[in-house]
């Protein structure tokens, strides 16, 4: 009896000493910087009107996407040059996107271009036009 209680008691300090657990910790700090980040991009770089009348106005619905993404406040600007030098310009104008100061985000202004051709300009002329988008950090 003597050996079962003392059996007993080594088995149960053997497996109270195997229960026992050590545990350690170690840390790791992670730091990081957003930088200042814009782009700015459109979906076509060109846009045919082909041949067309005089007097009569066309517009070209989304014909091209402007997209813009800031982390900062921006502004964005766009400015329309007629690249005909003589007798008469294109008539160009364009509607959709959001001009002025804008919240840091992503942005998407499909554009409409609707042209005009002046009377004055002479039959056969070609017409040609750019416009620049511009955003710029705050």
């Amino acid at each position: 009896m003597k050996r079962l209680i003392l059996v007993v008691l080594m088995a149960a300090i053997v497996l109270i000493a195997a229960s026992i657990a050590y545990a350690d910790t170690s840390n790791v700090s992670v730091t990081a910087q957003s930088n200042s980040l814009l782009t700015i991009s459109v979906t076509t770089s060109t846009v045919d009107f082909g041949p067309r009348d005089p007097g009569s106005p066309v517009t070209i619905p989304g014909a091209t996407t402007v997209n813009v993404a800031s982390n900062k406040l921006f502004t964005l600007s766009k400015a329309i040059t007629d690249n005909t030098t003589t007798n008469g310009n294109t008539g160009l104008t364009t509607t959709g996107a959001t001009l002025g100061a804008l919240s840091p985000n992503s942005y998407s202004y499909p554009e409409n271009y609707t042209i005009e051709i002046p009377w004055t300009v002479a039959p056969g002329q070609a017409l040609g036009a750019s416009v620049v988008y511009t955003a710029l950090q705050n």
